[in-house]
């Protein structure tokens, strides 16, 4: 009996020592494409959840789900030349189903490790659960509707190479609270950020030519604006019911940079700012810029931070 005991005591403490080496296989394979499961690895870092181009729709929402379960949130990562696959169109169909928006699941995509050169026309259109977007390096423009209608995105992060943001791109994004636009960025389309109604901080770069019709209309959360020296085209729409548009900047020193243009739907907008323009000329001639009765002109000013 007593030998009976041993044996099974020492049988009991293999079969632990056994269970504590085991290791879990992943059912769905560990290729490129892929993450390992996280609940077996320690130290796991972002690049081991990332898809590449011959990622299948499975792989990348498999990899998205591990991510969550390591980190806590939902985000894609995509990698490499992705410019004739169905990469993105995987990544939509993904964000879009029930299951994540029953849930008001939120999802970050990153695409900095793409090839891609642009964002095309209506690619994450409508995506309600799309929360962050993080921008390939190499991406010069974002095509029509590229985001409009993302109504959880809240972070873009913009390259340093995108020159265009086209109509509608960003159109009724009502959670993105701040812009900052990169340093090559020269056009701003039409409805670019119409109705982006939590857009309270927008900061222009000084390359920026062009903001078309209604790019910022019904922004109703912004309150300032600063322009750089390098606007030339300026639509008298472009700030349209934006009813908290209360101080206006502009980086220029003559009237005339800015083609001649009466601002509609601004009726708080009363105080000019004039950081470049050391004093008040004499001539009246900043009186009514932009079409606008200013109640206050501070030359050589900035507004207030």
């Amino acid at each position: 009996m007593k030998n009976n005991i041993k044996y099974f005591l020492i049988a009991f403490l293999l079969f632990t020592i056994s269970c504590s080496n085991y290791k879990v296989i992943n059912p769905f394979g560990s290729d490129s494409n892929t993450a390992t499961d996280s609940t077996t690895t320690t130290d796991i870092s972002e690049d081991n959840f990332i898809s590449g181009p011959d990622a299948t729709d499975f792989d990348i929402e498999y990899n998205m789900r591990m991510y969550k379960e390591k980190f806590g949130i939902y985000k894609i990562i995509i990698s490499g030349d992705i410019s004739k696959t169905s990469t993105l169109t995987y990544v939509k169909t993904i964000m879009n189903k029930d299951y994540y928006k029953t849930a008001n699941a939120e999802i970050e995509v990153d695409l900095t490790k793409t090839t891609l050169t642009e964002i095309t026309a209506d690619t994450f259109k409508d995506s309600t659960t799309l929360k962050a977007i993080y921008l390939p390096s190499d991406a010069a423009s974002i095509k029509a509707s590229a985001f409009s209608g993302c109504t959880a995105l809240s972070t873009v992060s913009f390259n340093s190479k995108l020159t265009t943001i086209e109509a509608n791109a960003f159109d009724g994004c009502t959670a993105l609270s701040a812009v900052t636009l990169n340093s090559e960025l020269t056009t701003i389309g039409d409805n670019a950020f119409n109705g982006c109604t939590a857009l309270s901080t927008v900061t222009l770069n000084n390359k920026l030519t062009t903001i078309g019709a209604n790019a910022f209309s019904g922004c109703t959360a912004l309150t300032s604006i600063s322009f750089p020296e390098s606007l030339t085209t300026l639509d008298a729409d472009s700030f349209n019911g934006c009813s908290k548009l209360a101080n206006l900047e502009y980086a220029g020193t003559k009237t005339g940079t800015i083609a001649a243009v009466t601002l509609n739907g601004v009726d708080q907008l009363k105080n000019l700012y004039l950081p470049n323009v050391a004093s008040d000329p004499g001539d009246n001639s900043w009186d009514n810029f932009l079409g606008i009765t200013w109640t206050q002109i501070n030359y050589g000013s900035s507004i207030p931070k």
